[in-house]
C-alpha cells in the first residue's frame, strides 16, 4: 500500500514541477507525462496484489486530529477498477495544443465558474 502514497506523491510532485517549468512547454510536458508514467507503473504494484491475491492492502496512520485516525484499504474489487486507470498511460495521450481563453467564463455565475474549474481539477487528477 506504501506504494500507492508514493505513487500520489510522485503524482502530486510531477505536476508541480510540470507547473513551475514555466513557458517551456515541451520540459512541462515531459516533466507532467513522465511522472504520470512513472506513478502509474508504481501504483499497479498494490493494485496487482489485491487483484491477483484476492486479499485486502491496507494502510492505517494513527493522528492526532479530531475522530482519530486515517484508514485506506484496497480490496481486489477495487483493484480490478484501478488497473484500468493507472495502466492507461502514454505520451501519445499529451495534448499538442490547449486553447485556454480565461474569458469564456465572464459572463457565467460565479457558482457554475467554480464548478467548471473543480471539474477540470477532478479530471486532471483521474
Amino acid at each position: 500500500m506504501t506504494e500507492l502514497f508514493l505513487a500520489l506523491i510522485l503524482l502530486g510532485a510531477s505536476g508541480l514541477a510540470a507547473l513551475l517549468a514555466g513557458r517551456d512547454s515541451r520540459k512541462a510536458g515531459w516533466l507532467g507525462a513522465g511522472g504520470v508514467i512513472l506513478a502509474g507503473v508504481l501504483g499497479v504494484v498494490p493494485a496487482l496484489r489485491a487483484a491477483l491475491g484476492g486479499r485486502v492492502e491496507s494502510f492505517h496512520a494513527a493522528w492526532p486530529v479530531p475522530y482519530g485516525a486515517f484508514s485506506v484499504s484496497l480490496d481486489p474489487l477495487s483493484a480490478f477498477f484501478i488497473l484500468p486507470i493507472l495502466c492507461l498511460r502514454s505520451s501519445f495521450m499529451l495534448p499538442r495544443l490547449a486553447l485556454v481563453d480565461p474569458h469564456l467564463s465572464d459572463e457565467m455565475p460565479p457558482h457554475l465558474t467554480a464548478s467548471t474549474g473543480l471539474d477540470a481539477l477532478t479530471q486532471l487528477i483521474e
